[in-house]
């Protein structure tokens, strides 16, 4: 089934992707949803406050679903303070948290979440975090436009969330008194919930003085922006080998000029360097290219955005969006594999852009996370540091990750990596749930190959994460605490300079999931690894803190009989996998 998402405009702000519940046959023939109009932002703004601050600035109509449908709703906040939002920087990221009066302030909701607490699985970055901004640096008189996904609940009636900005690890800015509300219809089609109540009105932002109430700059009339695509970040990765063009093809669903493509990369992505392109629709498979747009320094786990050319698309109009690596490994984007949306790879390999026509090969359907829209394009902050840089790079862990790291051997991790901006912090037994602890020992050990600068001050963690009991699927919630808990304790003690986490788990048997013995006894290491990468999975944001490789000996006899059966690395096997770990490291910033 082909996704509808209605983006916003800038003035007219819409958002709506319902999506029929499976098996939902006989609701689908009697209860029809339906999208109201946009809420559009206000006359005038505030600007410049000294600090963070936020002003809403419009959203998506409010909606009538049926029971189980999932929609897609968009809010928009204009940054009306002096200082930029910084994606993936601790301190200087925006999201937007829960608030009252329902949930509440940091609660989990009935309506949306990441799993946890009771929350559904709608693809949020926490169960109290509804949305994260969506552009890498969101400048003073820049506009987020903050995406999110709920889930109707079986149960007619009238469901609210209540929204507020923050900056996390920072402050909560302006309460505007911002709600999203939807109805949920019976499942007769019968009239459910009563009226929406009056949106959050433009009047309670501090209205600017004359000259300087400053609109959100837009490239596109008031009203008029187009958009095709999908805004959502999907569930599955896609890798697109490297010099392999692949386009997904769309309806546009609002008409007007675009100028901007933006694609959602995935944590595994290892392409440094990208383009993207529109296209217009030549019937099975991508027509003439209309605009196209390149990229370097590509961010992980992130909407990446490239700017393109003025280019007008028409409401009901197919289009196809293109993507090609064009430096480095594979292009790994987000997808949903159950859609039917038509995609095409170019049978050509090799190229160094994105061709004028296709010559199309292979047909796999699905939705891309990707879109031509007017998003702002990624923009460095005005800082000495650019938000991609990064000086100081610290490894804690453990015996195991002193091994693939390069104590013993030459030629592992550091050798793959800039070694001058990377040391190691580690303790021998030194299980996650140790890190979690302020005044743990291996906190007082001194870093091993300390980092050229700010040695004492990482602004990047590596995390890696083993457990000193035998995980399984009864403990996986336990794990996800400790890590929770060893984050937090790495954030306060960072608080100064860290900008971003990784995890990654204790390096696993074979394919990740083979189990491996000696003499008899399993190594607790191929035990817990795929149960330690669940944990990672309830943790993990995608922006402040993020999921590193998930690594593998390559054959069982990479463990050493050494008689503790806990998963130290032989000799030989300490300078491949410190590579192929470092490998995923090296193309970072």
């Amino acid at each position: 089934m082909q996704r509808t998402l209605v983006a916003l405009a800038f003035m007219a702000l819409v958002s709506s992707s319902v999506v029929p519940p499976a098996g939902g046959r006989a609701n689908a023939a009697t209860c029809v949803s339906t999208q109201g109009p946009g809420i559009p932002p206000p006359d005038a703004v505030s600007a410049g406050v000294p600090g963070f601050h936020a002003a809403w600035y419009g959203q998506s109509g409010y909606q009538s679903l049926c029971p189980g449908q999932t929609a897609s709703a968009v809010v928009a906040f204009y940054n009306s303070g002096s200082q930029g939002w910084v994606s993936g920087r601790m301190g200087e990221v925006a999201y937007l948290g829960t608030w009252g009066p329902e949930p509440g302030q940091d609660m989990p909701s009935a309506v949306g979440g990441d799993g946890q607490l009771g929350s559904p699985a709608t693809g949020w970055p926490r169960y109290n975090r509804v949305a994260v901004q969506p552009a890498d640096y969101v400048g003073p008189g820049q506009i987020a436009w903050f995406q999110f996904r709920l889930l109707a609940p079986t149960t007619p009636g009238t469901y609210r969330l209540g929204l507020r900005p923050l900056i996390e690890g920072a402050t909560w800015m302006e309460d505007y008194g911002v709600f999203w509300i939807f109805t949920v219809l019976p499942a007769d089609g019968g009239v459910g919930g009563g009226a929406p109540p009056t949106p959050p009105p433009g009047g309670t932002a501090t209205p600017a003085p004359p000259g300087t109430g400053t609109p959100a700059p837009s490239t596109t009339p008031a009203g008029s922006a187009g958009f095709v695509g999908d805004a959502a970040v999907e569930g599955s990765s896609d890798p697109s080998a490297a010099g392999v063009a692949e386009a997904t093809m769309f309806t546009a669903t609002a008409s007007g000029p675009v100028t901007s493509l933006s694609i959602y990369l995935d944590a595994s992505n290892q392409a440094t360097s990208f383009a993207l392109g529109l296209y217009g629709d030549g019937g099975a498979a991508p027509g003439s290219l209309l605009a196209q747009g390149s990229r370097s320094s590509a961010q992980n786990s992130a909407w990446n955005t490239v700017a393109i050319s003025p280019t007008t698309v028409t409401s009901g109009t197919a289009y196809w969006i293109a993507r090609l690596g064009t430096a480095a490994g594979s292009l790994v984007t987000r997808v949903n594999p159950a859609a039917s949306n038509a995609d095409r790879v170019d049978t050509r390999g090799g190229l160094g852009s994105l061709p004028a026509t296709f010559s199309p090969g292979g047909s796999f359907p699905h939705v891309t996370s990707i879109y031509a829209g007017n998003a702002a394009p990624s923009t460095p902050t005005p800082s000495p540091t650019a938000p991609g840089t990064f000086t100081c790079t610290q490894v804690i862990g453990y015996s195991q990750t002193s091994n693939w790291y390069s104590i013993d051997v030459s030629g592992a991790f550091e050798s793959v990596v800039v070694d001058a901006r990377y040391q190691l912090l580690w303790n021998g037994g030194a299980a996650v749930h140790f890190w979690g602890d302020a005044s743990y020992a291996g906190w007082g050990n001194g870093p091993y190959s300390a980092c050229s600068s700010s040695s004492t001050a990482p602004d990047r963690v590596i995390l890696d994460v083993t457990e000193d009991f035998f995980v399984d699927s009864t403990t996986v919630g336990q794990v996800a605490n400790d890590i929770r808990a060893a984050v937090a304790t790495i954030q306060s003690k960072y608080s100064s300079s860290l900008r971003q986490i990784y995890l990654q788990p204790v390096v696993g048997g074979p394919g990740g999931t083979t189990l491996c013995y000696i003499n008899g006894t399993v190594i607790r290491a191929s035990v817990n690894h795929p149960f330690i990468d669940q944990a990672i999975d309830q943790v993990v944001n995608g922006t402040s803190v993020r999921r590193g490789p998930s690594p593998t000996v390559r054959t069982c006899a990479d463990y050493l009989d050494d008689g503790q059966f806990v998963g130290h690395l032989v000799t030989g096997a300490e300078g491949p996998i410190g590579q192929a770990i470092g490998a995923f490291y090296a193309p970072l910033p």
